[in-house]
């Protein structure tokens, strides 16, 4: 009882650290109160997401790994504040025509420095400070935080049982200072991928309103090369009845499932920058839709498997169903999302047992099953099921001739409006990518320089005994 008292003391530490920007032409020329107070909502999603991996831990590992989680989202935002936002959002002027903005207006870009058109990376904005230090730039700074939060948490919470701290603590500024940042460039920053539209006439370049591919395939990403670092699991040497995931504690399972979708949605609408057509209310009831459809396959499962529920599968379900629902909220039905959250909630279960006991990759949290799959599902669900009424003039595309209210458009559009498939779907299919591309390039490098000092010190202990042997002879 002390312990879980103690976790949720923690866990409300956490609180105290806070969604997603897009490129859109107008806006604003304040922040509405609306904004900042969803803002401060969805300081729920990454609590929620560590509340349901402790649920799943031992009692003599669940504080640990809260501990571990908080101290890394405190390095990634802290590298974030100090280049990942100047990184991310340093040429957004560029895009955006808002005064507070105006300092922001560095891209570096190979192809069209002066416009971004192609951009990489910004310039501008590091540590906060400078001649862009204006009220704007922090709020959008603070707004974000828990997506950066978000992308920290899916490799720590994957890895957290398995490496040190140290190496712990640079993965989280690798992905808060570098990875996500780079990424939320190219998708929200006015980046390379966002102009896949108007660059190479690809629908409305890549799509990923809520973070699916840029928060939760990019973490999935990392924490997948870190799991295959980090070694298998040994084979079970007698045959067993594979167990459904513990939950240890059964009331953070239930806090965290019921906080993840306030946290998510708060994420999103927090977001001041989006098109003005985009309702909150269809982002609010997809997302809720979400976590409808991605619960059911797994209480059916352990229903039919078991003959009882279990929390902790109900609980990773959410989390997949609101992911995969996260790339298309403002742009598809409800009864899209939800179709979403049936795909990603119904290889959950299959997902996790093949990477615990098919391939035997030690992933405790299901992190590939619960954020990764569900990611890329969420990202090529856009160019299935956007229907073209939402998003006009989304990444700067403008609607075709005839049709003055032409959205994000995939397949299946609603009456009078196109269809941008095929271009809507390569432009997803070269961002998704190009965002596990760097992950794993970027963890290959990171975990392949840990492996090589581990070994160069495993060599140099291995040679003590056979030195002080040899200066005994002598």
């Amino acid at each position: 009882m002390r312990k879980g008292v103690a976790l949720l003391v923690c866990l409300g530490l956490a609180g105290l650290c806070p969604a997603t920007v897009f490129a859109a032409s107008g806006a604003p020329p304040h922040w509405p109160m609306w904004n900042l107070l969803a803002g401060v909502l969805a300081f729920l999603a990454p609590v929620a997401v560590i509340l349901i991996a402790a649920a799943g831990s031992p009692p003599e590992e669940a504080g640990e790994l809260v501990a571990t989680a908080l101290g890394a989202v405190a390095a990634g935002l802290l590298a974030y504040a100090a280049c990942g936002f100047a990184f991310e959002f340093g040429g957004i002027a560029l895009q955006v025509n808002w005064p507070g903005f105006a300092a922001l207006a560095a891209e570096w870009s190979p192809a069209s420095p002066g416009t971004g058109a192609w951009g990489v990376v910004g310039l501008q904005g590091f540590f906060l400070g400078g001649a862009g230090a204006t009220a704007d730039l922090y709020a959008l700074a603070a707004v974000h935080m828990p997506a950066v939060a978000l992308a920290v948490l899916v490799p720590v919470l994957a890895l957290g049982t398995r490496l040190s701290r140290g190496v712990l603590m640079a993965l989280a500024v690798l992905v808060g200072g570098l990875l996500h940042p780079l990424v939320g460039n190219w998708v929200w920053g006015g980046g390379w991928l966002a102009f896949l539209g108007t660059n190479l006439g690809w629908g409305h370049g890549f799509v990923d309103l809520g973070g699916s591919a840029t928060i939760h395939v990019l973490g999935a990403g990392v924490a997948l090369v870190g799991i295959l670092a980090a070694g298998r699991r040994r084979p079970s040497r007698a045959p067993r009845i594979v167990d459904l995931p513990p939950a240890y504690f059964p009331l953070f399972a239930l806090t965290g499932a019921l906080l993840a979708p306030v946290g998510w949605a708060g994420m999103v609408l927090a977001n001041p920058l989006v098109t003005p057509d985009l309702a909150p209310g269809l982002v609010a009831v997809t997302l809720i839709v979400g976590v409808l459809g991605g619960a059911a396959p797994g209480l059916v499962y352990c229903w039919l498997a078991t003959g009882r529920t279990n929390a902790q599968v109900a609980a990773r379900g959410v989390v997949a169903g609101l992911v995969a629902a996260s790339a298309g909220c403002g742009f598809m039905t409800p009864a899209a999302a939800f179709a979403a959250g049936l795909a990603a909630g119904g290889f959950l279960p299959l997902v996790s047992y093949g990477v615990e006991h098919r391939l035997r990759w030690h992933d405790p949290n299901g992190i590939l099953a619960t954020h990764g799959l569900p990611g890329i599902i969420g990202a090529l669900w856009v160019a299935l099921w956007a229907d073209g009424r939402w998003g006009v003039g989304w990444n700067g595309v403008p609607s075709p001739p005839g049709v003055p209210q032409q959205g994000v458009a995939g397949l299946l559009v609603a009456p009078g409006r196109f269809s941008d498939v095929p271009g809507q779907l390569w432009a997803q299919l070269v961002g998704l990518g190009a965002i596990l591309l760097l992950a794993i390039c970027a963890a290959s490098l990171v975990f392949g320089a840990a492996l090589a000092r581990a070994a160069v010190a495993k060599r140099a202990v291995a040679r003590r005994p056979a030195a002080r042997a040899r200066s005994a002879r002598r």
